[in-house]
């Protein structure tokens, strides 16, 4: 099985999955979040396919009309985290190829932003959800 961020990418190959979240990691290619909630944790797919990435909630929850989810990721021996963009209510995001190169180890955070995203190059508010790229397991 190639790596992630090999070039290999391409038909046929499985996605690379995100195995879990700290501080408790969650089911294979799933994650917790964070943040307590009284209907449980919530569940995020993230997988990097074809040189981008997609995430996915498995059970959406509301944010506060007043915040918005923003998604970064950090490579590994970066300085400083990429946006990868705002997460649509519904909780999926697709990223293009050519934004970032996925790679085992690249951190991968979600934190609660204003509307419109950080003010900053840089996450401004508290993370929700983080984890590292690893290669999928199992079928």
């Amino acid at each position: 099985m190639a790596r992630l961020g090999d070039g290999q990418h391409g038909a046929g190959r499985r996605p690379r999955r995100l195995p879990g979240a700290a501080p408790r990691p969650g089911g294979a290619g799933a994650a917790d979040d964070r943040a307590a909630d009284p209907a449980g944790p919530a569940r995020r797919l993230v997988e990097a396919e074809g040189g981008g990435l997609r995430l996915a909630a498995l059970n959406p929850r509301p944010v506060a009309s007043d915040r918005v989810l923003q998604l970064w990721a950090l490579p590994p021996g970066a300085t400083a985290p990429t946006s990868l963009g705002l997460i649509p209510p519904e909780g999926r995001i697709s990223v293009s190829p050519g934004a970032i190169t996925p790679q085992p180890g690249m951190l991968i955070e979600i934190t609660l932003e204003p509307p419109g995203g950080s003010p900053y190059a840089r996450p401004s508010g508290p993370i929700q959800f983080i984890g590292r790229l690893a290669p999928a397991t199992g079928s």
